[in-house]
């Protein structure tokens, strides 16, 4: 389908999204854009795909209306980690890696949440899943968020170690190509510890941060953000700094264009 008739098909239920709920253009043109890049439709925040699986197969039935099909679901995401300030869901697999989708809830923070990871990781194995130290001061990690914030990435984008930060054959230049961008590190922080608390330690304490170790999000690997980089070892989730320069263990942390 050429993408002039994609887009007349979507805007043609404008009209039957106005009688949704409140926000109904805003609904319109997020799905429009998601539309258009190729999201998967179940990687949709909660709200807005009941609202779309609502309106849209009455729409779809009206006389005079033209199909839409649906985007086909791949992998389903499942619920890993679940607490009062944030939850986390995750994918088996994606086109470029594993995705993740973190929920930050309205009226928390980030900091509220690392220190609920961490209380929940002392309760089940006696031993915080993120270090208290420097990613707790990273910027935006004691603002109180005033609506809920979800986020969906790719905590190790593939085929993006050994590369530069910057450049040409970048890890940024393979953002670009698909169309993603980087992540906060606080977000890396908050998915890497709770994925810690949902699938838990290693037994030997030498294979945390391993590429044996199963409850590390990250693979045994560093992931960069867009500032600085986070990767799992025995004292939690750690920060880096790591300049620009490649190395064999440092991957990119991709957004999803939804971001």
């Amino acid at each position: 389908m050429n993408l002039q008739k994609q887009k007349a098909q979507v805007l043609d239920f404008v009209g039957e999204l106005a009688k949704a709920p409140q926000n109904a253009e805003t609904i319109a043109a997020e799905f429009l854009m998601l539309r258009l890049q190729g999201q998967d439709f179940d990687q949709l925040p909660d709200g807005l795909r009941k609202v779309l699986l609502a309106i849209l197969p009455q729409a779809s039935a009206t006389e005079g209306q033209p199909s839409v099909s649906m985007p086909t679901k791949r992998s389903q995401f499942s619920e890993v980690y679940s607490g009062e300030h944030c939850k986390l869901e995750v994918k088996s697999s994606g086109r470029l890696g594993r995705e993740v989708r973190l929920t930050i809830n309205a009226g928390s923070s980030l900091e509220k949440a690392f220190d609920e990871i961490n209380q929940k990781s002392q309760e089940k194995y006696g031993r915080d899943a993120i270090y208290r130290g420097t990613l707790y001061n990273d910027e935006g990690v004691k603002e109180v968020l005033k609506e809920t914030k979800v986020i969906t990435f790719t905590p190790v984008v593939k085929n993006s170690s050994n590369k530069a930060k910057f450049g040409d054959t970048s890890q940024d230049a393979l953002l670009k190509e698909n169309g993603m961008d980087w992540v906060d590190r606080p977000y890396i922080t908050a998915a890497t510890g709770a994925f810690r608390v949902g699938k838990g330690f290693p037994k030997d304490a030498d294979n945390i941060g391993s590429t044996t170790d199963k409850g590390d999000l990250l693979k045994g690997l560093v992931a960069r953000a867009r500032s600085g980089a986070v990767g799992s070892y025995d004292l939690g989730v750690f920060g880096h700094y790591y300049d620009g320069h490649r190395f064999d263990d440092v991957v990119a942390a991709g957004s999803s264009p939804s971001n």
